[in-house]
């Protein structure tokens, strides 16, 4: 039976002040989480104080 661990990671860098989405930095830290083993499961977006939101991502990995 394969067991999960899972991680949950705030990309609130990649969104601009204006709402737009830096899909470059975005992919660069998809990328190493995914050379460490994690596998992006969901992902979520949370408003703000400001015109900007979180951006919320989902991962697991086997254990």
């Amino acid at each position: 039976m394969i067991r999960w661990e899972y991680k949950t990671v705030s990309f609130e860098e990649c969104v601009t002040f204006s709402g737009g989405f830096n899909t470059d930095k975005f992919n660069q830290k998809l990328n190493l989480l995914g050379r460490e083993g994690w596998e992006l499961v969901s992902t979520t977006t949370k408003p703000g104080f400001t015109h900007s939101s979180r951006f919320i991502a989902v991962f697991k990995r086997a254990i």
